[in-house]
């Protein structure tokens, strides 16, 4: 095989090998008990979570939310002020469970999933 056939069947292999990128989470899913949950007083402040589904020394997580972020009880989509009055009876539930879903770039909260 001659030299430029050689270089030729190279690029050719090189250029069939997938690209190697840098996998980024965009945003970050974290199931936790409602009772590790802190509201803000109202849908633009700081919402303060640990991410464990019972008491656990784990540092607090604390992302923004905003008029955009997706409130969610039992599988129905909710507005703020409904969410904020339902949670605390979800709260105090042993079997709650809530889905915190953030932008991990913005540090926001993209939605709040919560089952009593």
């Amino acid at each position: 095989m001659n030299t430029h056939r050689l270089v030729v069947l190279i690029a050719a292999v090189a250029a069939l090998q997938p690209a190697f990128a840098q996998i980024e989470t965009l945003v970050n899913a974290v199931e936790t008990a409602p009772s590790n949950i802190t509201l803000p007083a109202s849908n633009n402040g700081m919402m303060t979570f640990r991410p464990c589904a019972e008491e656990c020394d784990k540092d607090s997580k604390r992302v923004r939310v905003t008029p955009g972020t997706k409130f969610v009880i039992d599988g129905a989509t909710v507005k703020w002020e409904d969410f904020r009055k339902l949670f605390p009876t979800i709260r105090q539930s042993d079997d709650g469970y809530a889905l915190v879903s953030y932008d991990t770039k913005n540090n926001t909260l993209v939605s709040l999933e919560v089952s009593q």
